[in-house]
């Protein structure tokens, strides 16, 4: 029977997920409570200006709307070369171009000699990263407190709308701390590959981003019911939609944490309470149209102010430097104010008094189009509080309901699509996982220890052999529930997102049973291919490697932003990138490592005639064999006893 998907919320997140699951087996729909998606995406045709009442465009990254846009067959632009600078409004009143390279650093005049100087000493500092520290203070401590003092204002506010002292390193930047990790920012990015051309920079579609919401609405038509409030989502999994409750396998909800509240409040009133008062930032958005003829600074794409003002005026971008964007001979530009405290006439009005004051525009500069969007809760505040609240939420949640959306692992509309593609594999994971369990002995104690894996891998015959026979009713198993030694659950120190380490390849949902983990060796689990094996957490785990299921064979494939090597016996195998992949085969039990970054770990596929399955929408599991064998799983310290096929509850 197939899973049926609520989707809350037909936003961008939504129409992402609901792309995302469209060639699955699941059974999705998506409950969008006005009369049209799209969320707070929106573009408007105003006196022939073209104004976007949120984001205006996306960074042409890998994982992102670039991916999606050109398998839908979508235009994607560039703005206008002549546009390249970018510029800081330093205190003293001044446009400087911010520097883009090694030279334009060397020459620039927004920072001292000497605080270059210390700026270029920055892989010499130790990594000492702590979930707290700001971003101001990881600039400060990298690079000096020069930058940290000038550059890292308009960094932050062009991004987040508030201070760098509001927002940590690790929520708020977590790239930045990779690069510290692997021996230093600087360094590390002059070792990175090149990116190709059509992968740099900022990109937008033709028409707008609401071309993109359309595309997608045509195409999930059938799956979207509009004019469907989702009110409420029950503890029991039912949800409650224009005052009707129907029952789902899985909800997923996409709108902000704030707003996400009410909805949960049946599942956890604590949440609730968490959730309403989760930090954001307000920002308005000013589009104002002035001919190009009155425009007198210098031709860029925009500038951010370099410390914080008074009226919260952050900066603008000169839109204009997107074709099709403004009429001939006018020019788009689009001011960021950090407040939501005044009407929409006054803060059109401080923003041309702005441009007048700083001479963005003429003094008698006259404009044509004036347009506000005035957002109270813009933006999340990416804090340790942030990170902790996300970890938190998931794990009261479980796997039956799900937060995702642009509010979740960052801001923008790229993350609106990464973070639906990562729920949706999760979803597929829990659907479909199947574990490989490691016969120990014919042991039947209640003591059985976990098995032994040996050092090296085991031999393997030249041929394959066939399968065993099934299980008959004379075999027994023994299934042995314990608690994991601490080593297996917890490591030292802090990934970058601020949620406890853990070791490699630990990381798994069993049913709805997170953190149920085979033995193998210390410190890696087992798996027979359908499972997902993880490392690091930044709110959602990053796949590291992710394994398809064969009878005789085992595919892993990177799935992860750095090399991993994977041996087996005497064959070795090089995946230096995301994609890459190698295929082992297996005529009888053997082993293989893997190598991921400093971390080495011993993994085991078991005889063919062992199996667990996960089966129900609960979680149960199923174990047979075909001679008497003792299964090791660890959980919370509980013990089950079985006979040749069990089926264990894992809800008891």
């Amino acid at each position: 029977m197939r899973k049926k998907i609520a989707i809350v919320g037909g936003g961008l997140s939504g129409l992402s997920v609901g792309h995302c699951l469209k060639n699955t087996d699941f059974d999705f729909t998506i409950f969008e409570k006005s009369e049209t998606c799209g969320g707070v995406i929106e573009s408007h045709l105003v006196d022939g200006f073209l104004v976007e009442q949120a984001a205006p465009a996306f960074r042409a990254g890998p994982e992102g709307l670039f991916d999606l846009a050109q398998e839908l067959g979508m235009g994607v632009i560039s703005p206008d070369e002549d546009f390249h600078d970018r510029l800081i409004l330093t205190d003293k009143g001044k446009l400087l171009p911010l520097p883009t390279s090694p030279k334009a650093f060397l020459k620039s005049k927004l920072l001292t000699f000497r605080e270059k100087w210390r700026a270029l000493r920055e892989s010499k500092v130790s990594s000492t990263t702590s979930p707290q520290e700001s971003v101001y203070d990881f600039f400060a401590r990298r690079f000096g407190e020069g930058v940290a003092k000038k550059l890292t204002t308009p960094m932050v506010a062009g991004i987040y709308g508030c201070l760098p002292q509001e927002v940590t390193a690790a929520a708020a930047f977590p790239s930045l701390i990779e690069l510290e990790q692997k021996g230093g920012i600087i360094s590390s990015m002059k070792a990175a590959p090149k990116t190709p051309d059509n992968r740099k920079g900022l990109c937008s579609l033709e028409g707008g981003l609401s071309s993109l919401i359309e595309k997608l609405e045509k195409e999930l038509g059938p799956h979207i019911q509009t004019n469907s409030v989702v009110e409420q989502v029950k503890a029991n999994g039912s949800v409650v939609i224009n005052n009707e409750t129907h029952d789902f396998d899985h909800v997923i909800v996409t709108a902000p944490l704030h707003a996400s509240a009410a909805i949960l409040q049946d599942v956890s009133a604590s949440l609730k309470e968490r959730l309403v008062s989760s930090a954001s930032s307000p920002v308005s958005v000013v589009a104002l149209g002035v001919k190009l003829s009155e425009l007198v600074c210098p031709k860029a794409f925009g500038f951010l102010c370099q410390s914080r003002r008074t009226d919260h005026f952050l900066g603008a971008v000169f839109e204009h430097a997107w074709a099709g964007r403004s009429p001939t001979g006018y020019g788009l530009v689009r001011c960021m104010v950090g407040r939501a405290d005044l009407s929409y006439n006054d803060i059109i009005l401080q923003c041309e008094e702005n441009l007048r004051a700083l001479g963005i525009v003429k003094n008698d500069a006259e404009f044509v189009m004036k347009k506000a969007f005035i957002w109270p809760r813009a933006i999340p505040r990416m804090n340790h509080e942030h990170s902790q609240l996300l970890t938190d939420a998931q794990s009261e949640l479980g796997d039956s309901v799900f937060l995702t959306g642009g509010n979740i692992t960052g801001v923008g509309v790229n993350h609106c699509f990464q973070s639906a593609k990562a729920t949706v594999a999760k979803l597929i994971a829990i659907a479909s996982i199947v574990f490989c369990f490691a016969a120990c002995s014919s042991n039947k104690s209640e003591d059985a220890m976990p098995p032994q894996l040996p050092t090296e891998p085991l031999e393997r015959d030249a041929s394959p052999q066939e399968a065993p026979p099934p299980p008959t009713t004379s075999t027994e198993v023994s299934v042995v529930w314990t608690t994991p030694p601490e080593s297996l659950l917890k490591r030292d120190g802090y990934t970058p997102c601020g949620s406890q380490a853990r070791p490699l390849l630990i990381q798994h949902t069993l049913g709805g049973i997170s953190e149920a983990i085979v033995v193998a060796s210390p410190g890696a689990p087992l798996s027979d291919g359908a499972d997902q094996l993880v490392y690091g957490s930044c709110g959602f785990s990053r796949k590291a490697l992710v394994t398809s299921p064969a009878p005789t064979s085992l595919v892993i494939s990177n799935g992860s932003n750095q090399p991993i090597a994977v041996s087996q016996g005497e064959r070795n195998w090089k995946l230096p990138s995301f994609g890459s992949n190698a295929k082992m085969e297996f005529a009888s039990p053997g082993a293989f490592s893997v190598e991921v970054g400093d971390e080495k770990v011993l993994l085991y596929v078991p005889s063919l005639n062992q199996s667990a399955q996960v089966t129900g929408p609960k979680g149960n599991v199923t174990l047979s064999a075909a001679e008497s064998s003792t299964f090791s799983v660890y959980h919370h310290a509980k013990t089950v006893r079985g006979a040749t096929e069990k089926t264990i509850d894992l809800k008891d």
